[in-house]
C-alpha cells in the first residue's frame, strides 16, 4: 500500500492534490488542519492499494521468523513460553477467517491488509477490526492510539532524577544513556548530569561513557554492587540527573532479581527505560517480557529504527505491556539521533517509514 501525504491551503485543495497524484481510488486514512506562521492549512494523508507480491521470509514451525533463537531456549521457563505463544497463534490464525475484511470501509480495510503485512500481532489486528467495525467513520489511527501510548522523554513528563536503561545485549543501552544526557543538556545547558556504569563486564562501554563524560563536563562514576550504589544515592544531591548503564540480564536472570542483588533502591524518582529495537522476532520479544517484566519499568525507548524493515513490533509490545513509549533513537552518532517520542511520529515512522524529525540549526524542523 502507497501511503502519502499532501498539504494545501484548503481541504480542497489538499483533496485536489490526492486525486491528481493517486487517482479517484485513493482512500483517505486522515485530514488534519493546522496553523504555523500565521498561515492555516490542511494535511491529508492518503493510500493506494498496490497489487504486489510480498517476499516471505523463510518460517520455522511456531510461525515466526528464521532469526535465532535466544540462548536461553533450553531453559524450561522459554520453552513453555514458546508453547504459550504458539497456542495463542493458533487460536488467533482460527479466529482469522472470522474477520471479514469486506465488512470494513474501504480505508480501514487497507490499513488494516497494510498492518498485517508491517508485523502487527493477529490478536491486535483482531482488537482493530472490532475498534473499525464498530465506528466506520473513525480513523483507524483512533483505534492505534488506544494501543500505543506516548510519553515524550524530557523534565516536564519526567520529572525525576534517577533514569535506568536496561536492555539485551546488543540494542545500544550505552547509545541511548548518552544521547538522552545530551537531550537534558539541550534543554538546560546548564545542568549537572551524572553518568554510572552499572555493567562492569563491557570494556567498550565503559571507555565510552568514561570518554563522552570527560568530553562534555558530566561526572562519570562506576557503580557494580550495592555498597557502590548505597554510595551513588547519597551523593545524588549534587547533580540534577543521573543515569544509569545497566548490563543484559542472561536468559536464566530476570531484571527484578539483578535489581535487588545489587541493592537498587525503589522509589518514584526513579524510571527504567526498557530499550530495544524493532527487528528481532516475536519469540524473541516473548523473551524479553519475561525477563524484563517488573513494575519497575516505566517506558519503552525504542533503537536503530534505521536498520529495521518493519515497526509493527513498536505497537505490539506498547499493546501488551502497557508502557508508553518516550523516546525514538536512529541513526549513527549522538547529535541529532534522538527525538522524544510523539504520537505523529511513530505513525508516519508506521505507516510510511519516514524518520522522526530533528531540529536543524534555526530550530526548524526537519524530517529524516
Amino acid at each position: 500500500m502507497q501511503v502519502k501525504s499532501y498539504r494545501g491551503p484548503t481541504t480542497k485543495a489538499a483533496m485536489d492534490m490526492v486525486k491528481a497524484d493517486l487517482g479517484v481510488d485513493a482512500v483517505i486514512l486522515s485530514m488534519k488542519h493546522h496553523q504555523a506562521k500565521g498561515e492555516r492549512y490542511c494535511e491529508v494523508t492518503a493510500a493506494l492499494e498496490r497489487v504486489e507480491v510480498p517476499l516471505e521470509e523463510p518460517r520455522d514451525d511456531a510461525g515466526g521468523d528464521s532469526k535465532s533463537l535466544p540462548t536461553g531456549a533450553a531453559n524450561p521457563l522459554f520453552d513453555l513460553q514458546r508453547e504459550l505463544l504458539r497456542m495463542r497463534r493458533n487460536f488467533t490464525d482460527l479466529m482469522r477467517p472470522y474477520m471479514d475484511m469486506s465488512a470494513l470501509v474501504p480505508k480501514h480495510r487497507l490499513a488494516l491488509e497494510y498492518l498485517e503485512r508491517e508485523g502487527l500481532d493477529s490478536s491486535i489486528l483482531m482488537e482493530l477490526y472490532r475498534i473499525c467495525k464498530a465506528n466506520p467513520k473513525q480513523s483507524v489511527l483512533i483505534g492505534l492510539s488506544s494501543l500505543l501510548k506516548t510519553r515524550p522523554f524530557g523534565r516536564e513528563e519526567w520529572p525525576g532524577k534517577f533514569h535506568v536503561v536496561a536492555g539485551p545485549c546488543g540494542v545500544g543501552k550505552t547509545s541511548v544513556l548518552i544521547r538522552l544526557a545530551l537531550l537534558l543538556r539541550k534543554a538546560d545547558q546548564e545542568c549537572r548530569v551524572c553518568l554510572i556504569n552499572a555493567d562492569e563486564g563491557r570494556l567498550g562501554g565503559r571507555l565510552l561513557l568514561k570518554h563522552y563524560a570527560e568530553l562534555s563536563g558530566m561526572t562519570y562514576i562506576e557503580a557494580a554492587d550495592q555498597q557502590a550504589f548505597e554510595r551513588v544515592f547519597h551523593a545524588s544531591a549534587g547533580y540534577d540527573y543521573v543515569l544509569v548503564d545497566t548490563p543484559a540480564m542472561r536468559p536464566s536472570e530476570t531484571l527484578e532479581a539483578k535489581f535487588v542483588k545489587i541493592g537498587f533502591p525503589r522509589n518514584n524518582e526513579i524510571y527504567i527505560h526498557l530499550v530495544l529495537s524493532p527487528y528481532f522476532s516475536a519469540e524473541q520479544f516473548a523473551e524479553f517480557k519475561r525477563i524484563y517484566a517488573s513494575p519497575l519499568l516505566s517506558s519503552l525507548i525504542w533503537t536503530k529504527l534505521d536498520e529495521s524493515c518493519g515497526f509493527g513490533a513498536m505497537v505490539n509490545m506498547s499493546a501488551s505491556t502497557g508502557l508508553p513509549v518516550s523516546a525514538l533513537s536512529f541513526g549513527a552518532g549522538f547529535r541529532d539521533t534522538m527525538t522524544p517520542a510523539e504520537v505523529s511520529a511513530i505513525w508516519r515512522l508506521l505507516f510510511k517509514h519516514q524518520f522522526p524529525h530533528v531540529e536543524a540549526a534555526g530550530g526548524e524542523k526537519i524530517w529524516a
